[in-house]
């Protein structure tokens, strides 16, 4: 769930062609006009502002990368908890051009680290925790320099005590109810990838970072990893940056790009930024797009009647990287066979991208 990067469509670069039904051809995804897109956008703000994802089914990609470890670099908010808690990242980097998103990321690191297990997590962004939520939120960042961008986001996503649920308490339980539908295993129902999660919030090993993806934020990271060197800047104890520490393991294992592409050409700069970030044969990056959506399958339950479903896709960055190489802003679907599918609705890249 991403929009806010500069809303010029030229399509997927590569992949995302499911495997159930039906080829893939290089005009399909020309055939799709902007406007007809419908990205989730909360009532709540003026402007495009995502304080939630609505991709029903983020566990498409678990198999995928299962205890793969290493850093993590994702875009949104609460959907990045999720595939944190599969990889086992030793290191997470959360990016966002929405102070908003950015604001909510804040807002779970606080209640992650204010809460021994998944439950009292669930219990902050209940309306009947709103007190004690933003009590929390006062004393970990009452002298935040955003404090009061914070406050207001605080206040329309997590509505007082008798009133409707906020968006995000709403967000969480419907998680829940997906995974007791489809019993999948997830850092609100498990209790090794909630305690995990939570040791990363507490050991500082979580990191926000605002910005574009197609320029700063990835050389701002490459930057910290290939020095050894981490800022703790935005981090639960030390909101402001007043350290540096060295950790080993700085390679990219996950890179997570929601649907970003759904709304931005591939630029030669971002492919630079892309360049930069430490990688190997194992890194890998995830997508997911409303625009494979409407064409190719999709998971159950994934299917909602007045959003346009996601396609899900995983490929090796490595190779990602190459087919922006060879295709600058030119519309390229790939060929069926390579794209088999991994479960229902989700599909997997597996080549080094050469042709």
């Amino acid at each position: 769930m991403r929009t806010g990067y500069i809303r010029i469509v030229a399509g997927l670069c590569v992949l995302l062609c499911a495997t159930l039904s039906g080829g893939c051809q290089p005009g399909d995804w020309n055939s799709l006009h902007p406007n007809s897109l419908k990205p989730h956008r909360s009532t709540a703000f003026r402007g495009p502002h995502f304080p939630v994802s609505n991709e029903a089914r983020i566990d498409s990609f678990a198999d995928r990368i299962n205890h793969i470890g290493g850093v993590y670099v994702g875009v949104g908010t609460d959907q990045n908890l999720q595939l944190i808690g599969y990889a086992r990242s030793s290191r997470v980097w959360l990016v966002d051009i929405d102070p908003v998103a950015l604001h909510v990321n804040r807002m779970h690191l606080a209640f992650i680290a204010e809460s021994a297990d998944a439950g009292q997590f669930i219990e902050l962004w209940s309306p009947a925790g709103h007190a004690r939520a933003y009590a929390v939120l006062a004393r970990h960042y009452g002298q935040f320099p955003h404090w009061t961008g914070l406050r207001n986001t605080f206040l329309r996503v997590h509505p007082a005590e008798g009133r409707t649920a906020g968006i995000v308490y709403t967000r969480l339980r419907n998680l829940l109810a997906t995974a007791r539908r489809y019993n999948l295993r997830m850092y609100l129902n498990d209790h090794d990838q909630y305690a995990h999660l939570r040791k990363l919030v507490l050991n500082q090993r979580i990191h926000l970072l605002e910005g574009d993806v197609r320029d700063g934020p990835f050389y701002n990271i490459a930057r910290k990893l290939k020095s050894n060197s981490i800022c703790q800047t935005n981090s639960i104890i030390n909101p402001l940056p007043d350290c540096s520490r060295e950790y080993p393991h700085n390679t990219i294992r996950v890179l997570y790009l929601s649907n970003v592409e759904d709304y931005m050409e591939y630029t030669p700069a971002y492919r630079r930024a892309l360049q930069s970030l430490p990688m190997d044969d194992g890194s890998l990056v995830l997508r997911t797009s409303i625009r494979a959506g409407e064409l190719f399958d999709v998971p159950p339950g994934e299917l909602r009647s007045n959003e346009i479903p996601f396609h899900y896709n995983a490929q090796s960055l490595s190779a990602y990287i190459h087919y922006l190489d060879g295709h600058q802003y030119s519309p390229v679907a790939t060929k069926r066979t390579d794209v088999p599918m991994v479960v229902q609705g989700s599909s997997s890249n597996n080549d080094t991208g050469k042709r």
